[in-house]
């Protein structure tokens, strides 16, 4: 209710609003919450496809020339619309804009802006995407309907990354994205373990990569981007691997997983963690549980 009653308190007020139900298993509760605006939204439900295929739902049933995205947990503030368009309108050059956001709730992220942890510095680029020194927050995004569907909308092949991988292929094709550095919206941080769906995250981010680099006509810039970015993953994925085998008790794995990553993070708190890892493994183990209780939540 709360990301409507933000779209709903808009000052800009040519909109329309299209609810894409992705055959979510809380049907009733959302069509109770969606009750009190059903006259003033188009709401299809589909069966579960993913976030691609519900965007491209809700962008094809679109009619304006704008389409912005919101996620149900995330909320714009009331002069989003107006400021994002009166963005948009005087630079015709460009085909997407995007914006910063302040965290709420109960994630450790709570009270930053979104650009206080991943600045965007410079014109938007290929390679400043690939980079990382340019990241859009799609519930930032205010886009020309017309330059979405002719990079192809988002690829319904991916679960993760979905956004970043449009955003590169626009770019690819020619398409210019711009954003502004003001706070528009409020984006909900969430309490979560230190490796749940981290490990899916950081593999769908590094298949993204390699599909680009497979795909696309690149600089030697570019390609180079790509191969620092993917072994820093790789590095990524090998710590969240060894936490996964030092919370399973398997500690000659985790140490394997540990020593993979030094490669690349050559940091005294990993190198703390090995020398833990082999004198002490069962003392390592508790500290990493406590802190994945501390993460989430749990009592």
């Amino acid at each position: 209710g709360e990301a409507l009653e933000s779209v709903f308190a808009q000052s800009y007020r040519e909109f329309e609003v299209v609810v894409v139900n992705d055959g979510s298993p809380d049907t009733e509760e959302l069509e109770r919450v969606l009750a009190p605006f059903a006259k003033r939204i188009v709401y299809r439900r589909q069966p579960n496809g993913g976030p691609s295929s519900a965007r491209n739902t809700a962008i094809r049933e679109a009619r304006g020339e704008y389409v912005a995205f919101l996620d149900s947990d995330d909320c714009w503030h009331p002069d989003f619309l107006a400021s994002q368009i009166d963005f948009l309108r005087p630079h015709p050059e460009l085909d997407l804009v995007y914006a910063d956001a302040t965290f709420f709730g109960e994630g450790e992220e709570a009270g930053e802006t979104f650009m206080g942890r991943h600045p965007s510095a410079g014109p938007v680029t290929l390679e400043s995407l690939l980079r990382g020194s340019c990241v859009v927050l799609t519930s930032s995004v205010v886009a020309r309907r017309a330059a979405l569907l002719d990079a192809g909308l988002f690829d319904e092949s991916l679960r993760f990354h979905e956004d970043f991988e449009l955003w590169l292929r626009l770019l690819h094709q020619g398409g210019r994205i711009g954003y502004q550095e003001r706070v528009l919206g409020r984006r909900r941080a969430h309490p979560q373990s230190l490796t749940a769906r981290r490990g899916d995250f950081l593999r769908g981010q590094l298949d993204v990569l390699e599909r680009t680099k497979k795909s696309f006509a690149l600089s030697p810039d570019e390609v180079a981007v790509i191969e620092s970015r993917s072994e820093l993953i790789q590095a990524e994925l090998a710590l969240v691997a060894g936490k996964e085998r030092l919370l399973a008790g398997e500690y000659r794995l985790a140490r394997g997983e540990f020593q993979r990553a030094a490669e690349h993070f050559r940091t005294p708190k990993l190198r703390g963690a090995l020398l833990l890892l082999r004198l002490w493994p069962g003392l390592l183990r508790r500290v990493v549980q406590l802190r994945e209780r501390t993460a989430t939540g749990a009592a």
